[in-house]
C-alpha cells in the first residue's frame, strides 16, 4: 500500500465510526447553503428603493398608489418575541406613509370565519 493510502486510512480511523464525518459534512453543507442564501437575498450596498413612476396611462390618476401601502404582520399572540418586539414602532418611524396592521392567530381565524 502506498503512503497516501496509509494516510487516508489513518485519517478515517481517527474519525471513529464515521458518524463524526457525516455530522461534520452535514454541518459544513448547511453552513455553505445558508451563506449562499444570505448572499442571494442580501441587496447590494448601493441598493436604493425607488417608487415606481406611473403615468396616467398606467392607471395613476391620483396621488394614492394603485396598491394600498399596508404592511401586515401576523403572530400567534400579541406578545411578539424579543427579536420582533420593536417592529411596529420601527415601521412607523421609517415608513410613516405606510399603514401597519398586526394580526394574531385569533384575528386571522375570525377573519376567515366572517369573510369566507
Amino acid at each position: 500500500t502506498s503512503s497516501i493510502g496509509k494516510r487516508n486510512t489513518s485519517f478515517v480511523k481517527n474519525l471513529g465510526s464515521g458518524s463524526k464525518l457525516v455530522s461534520f459534512m452535514s454541518a459544513l453543507a448547511f453552513m455553505l447553503i445558508s451563506l449562499r442564501i444570505r448572499w442571494i437575498l442580501t441587496p447590494p450596498a448601493e441598493f436604493e428603493f425607488r417608487e415606481p413612476q406611473l403615468t396616467q396611462k398606467q392607471g395613476q390618476n391620483s396621488k394614492s398608489p394603485r396598491i394600498p401601502r399596508i404592511v401586515h404582520q401576523s403572530y400567534k399572540t400579541k406578545n411578539l418575541p424579543t427579536m420582533w418586539k420593536d417592529t411596529p414602532s420601527r415601521w412607523g418611524k421609517t415608513n410613516p406613509d405606510i399603514q401597519y396592521m398586526f394580526w394574531t392567530d385569533e384575528d386571522n381565524r375570525n377573519l376567515i370565519a366572517t369573510e369566507y
